[in-house]
């Protein structure tokens, strides 16, 4: 375990509702005590997203959890489980770049991953506060493998 002069924190700015055009993606690697552990030193801003997801890679799958703001205190969440393929990361990456910050990065990720068979809503969840409370309930769902979580910080 590191020691305290060595740990690292991070912090993610307001979103797209001050800043359009600056969407973050961050990348954590490990079993899922580790990752809990990494996602506990960002603050992501979570509440002052509209739109945030994260999916999470393990034994050739991958998972997806996507979170839209629907009120003031609530998100709707989409969920999506399949066969992982780099070609989704791509095409994601892509929008995010052809975008420049003109139109809503959000949407446009969110039309990438409806094409995605099985990718449903479900339902309505109060607005998560933190990172821990948004991706852990799957990340630890693989209490034993190894794992790839990336967090894609939209709007």
């Amino acid at each position: 375990m590191p020691s305290k002069a060595t740990e690292f924190h991070g912090f993610s700015g307001p979103g797209c509702e001050e800043e359009s055009w600056s969407p973050e993606v961050l990348t954590f690697y490990g079993d899922s005590d580790a990752i809990v552990r990494k996602l506990e030193k960002f603050e992501m801003n979570l509440p002052g997203r509209r739109v945030f997801f994260f999916s999470l890679e393990k034994d050739q799958e991958e998972e997806i959890v996507f979170f839209e703001r629907a009120s003031k205190d609530t998100h709707n969440v989409y969920t999506w489980k399949g066969k992982h393929s780099s070609k989704l990361a791509d095409n994601i990456a892509h929008a995010i770049l052809a975008n420049k910050g003109i139109a809503c990065v959000g949407e446009q990720t969110k039309a990438i991953l409806k094409k995605l068979s099985n990718f449903k809503p479900e339902g309505p969840i109060p607005s998560p506060v933190s990172a821990r409370a948004a991706f852990s309930h799957q990340i630890m769902a693989g209490k034993d493998s190894y794992m790839k979580v990336s967090a894609y910080l939209m709007c």
